[in-house]
């Protein structure tokens, strides 16, 4: 659930379960639901109880593996995904699930991106600089990103 993107009927199915557990409802069984979902839902902090949504958390998760491969320029396994997408401005068709995950998160990082700019004739990133124009042509470059709420 971390690198791929759940489907929406596995995400469906999975917070049914959820919902006829907290209820207890069983094929022959109903209760009367004193809340509906989207309050149960909410966080503890706004009076629900603080269960998540699997959709929203693939989101996230696949958000922060987003990060992590730009911040994680030494890592294996980001140098491996970094030199086959973005070493040619072309996208390729034949992607493997994992790219094509990051890809449908990117309106998400595309919103959440903040960049440094220290004394202005520079964009500041902790890493590297060659990062930066690699991402520029394919990518926007995450420096940080804002949480989803629940």
């Amino acid at each position: 659930m971390q690198c791929r993107k759940v489907s929406s009927s596995i995400c469906s199915a999975i917070d049914r379960m959820n919902r006829n557990f907290l209820w207890g409802r069983t094929e022959s069984y109903s209760r009367l639901h004193l809340n509906n979902w989207a309050t149960i839902s909410h966080s503890k902090r706004v009076g629900g109880l603080g269960i998540r949504q699997v959709k929203a958390q693939n989101k996230a998760h696949l958000s922060k593996f987003c990060r992590h491969l730009v911040n994680s320029s030494f890592d294996l396994w980001a140098q491996i995904l970094q030199a086959k997408y973005l070493s040619s401005p072309n996208t390729k068709s034949n992607t493997s699930v994992t790219w094509k995950a990051l890809k449908s998160v990117q309106h998400i990082i595309e919103n959440g991106v903040r960049w440094i700019i220290k004394d202005g004739s520079l964009i500041y990133d902790p890493s590297s600089l060659m990062k930066i124009t690699a991402w520029l042509k394919i990518f926007i470059l995450v420096l940080t990103i804002p949480l989803l709420t629940f």
